[in-house]
């Protein structure tokens, strides 16, 4: 009776995974989309929890670095490029569905991720009128996302790709006339389950 009580409860992995982003800032300006980027990284622990054959949940909660850069003002009388740095945690929530090639296990997974930032800074240099001096501000220090990928897992060791797309102005105070300002990062990590 104890064994079929612990055979009823899901078993859950725990594991973590290091990569590299191509980590960018997308703004829609007029009918067109701009994307200013640069390089991150994700530092993560997460756990598969299998609830059935196929299916599992898949929470993580990574360290990251994120950027990229955007533009404001009029675009006539004076323009500003604003990089932005930031240091943030993350916590994602995926389910997780999973099928065999071979010896290789494949997932695909989606779900929402919450970004709390650590810290960030936001640089800005004007591009028209250079007598204007330069300034800093600071960005939004929430933010709510759709995220999921792929990864390709052999005996615990794993390969993925991961996408993470704002929902949410990036900038405090919205601008008049300026599209939105969204956080975008495209991860590439390898990893390790203890199964």
């Amino acid at each position: 009776m104890i064994f079929g009580m612990q055979s009823a409860y899901p078993r859950i992995y725990l594991g973590g995974k290091a990569g590299i982003s191509r980590s960018s800032i997308v703004q829609k300006m007029d009918l067109d989309y701009r994307s200013g980027w640069s390089v991150g990284w994700n530092l993560a622990a997460m756990a598969d929890v299998p609830v059935s054959e196929r299916f599992s949940l898949r929470p993580e909660l990574a360290l990251i670095s994120q950027g990229g850069s955007f533009l404001g003002g009029d675009g006539v009388a004076y323009i500003w490029e604003h990089d932005v740095d930031a240091y943030a945690i993350q916590p994602t929530f995926h389910i997780a569905y999973s099928f065999p090639i071979l010896d290789v296990k494949m997932t695909v997974y989606a779900g929402p991720a919450l970004t709390f930032q650590l810290s960030s800074k936001l640089q800005s240099k004007v591009l028209v009128q250079e007598d204007v001096p330069q300034m800093e501000q600071s960005v939004r220090s929430f933010d709510f996302a759709g995220s999921g990928g792929i990864s390709v897992e052999y005996r615990g060791a794993f390969f993925s790709i991961t996408t993470v797309s704002g929902l949410l102005d990036r900038r405090r105070l919205p601008v008049e006339g300026e599209g939105k300002v969204l956080q975008n990062n495209l991860t590439f990590s390898l990893g390790y389950f203890f199964r």
